[in-house]
């Protein structure tokens, strides 16, 4: 075991995790990052909801601002929260390569993952050989906002949305990388919905899930640290009373490894 590195391991698998002893703020981002996408691919699962990829464009750099991504996803989850229907997303901030080496000017795409039920959104096919003004091919609109919705409200730039087809961790894992090349030229590189408990390490979120699968209400999930490891706390309620539930991680720090482990 190098003398800056960290290992620990699962007590009850007897498997072996490696950190580095100092970890950068860029492999703090990819870690959050990587625990909001899991969060959402996991509340997909759960609510029985696809996953889109909605792609938006700033014509002008200097209309670039996180607010007015923010009106979309206000105006997105107002529609949702009116039909009554889930929705939750998770965004990333991708710079324009492209346009920067031809035009030298450094503007922004959105990649956002967005989890509804499936035919919420529209399905757009992008034919990049087509004639300019039916390059966006409407396959099937969206039931609860429709593509003109969508593009008006948007008013920014190009946009472009459809169903997931490929793995959506490494799609956005892919613009997380090129996001963190720029440091923070655009500011927040990444954001999300709030995803509550769903987000949180699979051990522990694999207590938690028990108690949400058996019908109780997961009011509230937070961490401290114990004499041997982290300890997760879990509020639920059935409807009438309210526990708290405290959970062992099954991680422990190593100080002295094997070779061959």
């Amino acid at each position: 075991m190098l003398d800056d590195e960290r290992v620990y391991c699962d007590v009850s698998s007897g498997h072996f995790a490696r950190f580095p002893g100092q970890i950068d703020a860029n492999s703090k981002r990819k870690s959050v990052f990587k625990g909001r996408m899991s969060g959402l691919v996991r509340w997909a699962a759960a609510h029985g909801c696809m996953i889109y990829f909605l792609t938006l464009t700033v014509a002008d750099p200097s209309s670039m601002n996180v607010l007015v991504l923010k009106k979309l996803m206000n105006f997105m989850r107002a529609r949702f929260k009116a039909a009554g229907l889930p929705f939750d997303y998770v965004w990333v901030l991708e710079p324009q390569m492209r346009r920067y080496e031809d035009t030298g000017v450094l503007a922004p795409h959105w990649h956002i993952a967005i989890a509804c039920p499936v035919g919420s959104l529209p399905n757009v096919e992008f034919r990049e050989h087509a004639p300019r003004g039916l390059q966006f091919h409407i396959i099937s609109d969206g039931r609860v906002i429709k593509q003109s919705e969508l593009h008006r409200c948007w008013g920014y730039g190009v946009m472009l949305c459809q169903p997931a087809r490929t793995s959506v961790m490494d799609y956005m894992a892919k613009y997380m990388a090129k996001a963190l090349e720029f440091g923070g030229v655009f500011g927040h590189r990444f954001g999300s919905s709030m995803l509550s408990w769903w987000k949180i390490s699979r051990w522990a979120f694999e207590c938690v899930y028990e108690f949400y699968s058996a019908g109780f209400d997961v009011l509230r999930v937070w961490f401290t640290r114990g004499d041997v490891a982290r300890l997760a706390h879990i509020k639920v309620t059935d409807g009438i009373t309210m526990e708290i539930y405290n959970v062992l991680s099954p991680w422990r720090r190593v100080l002295e490894v094997n070779a061959d482990e």
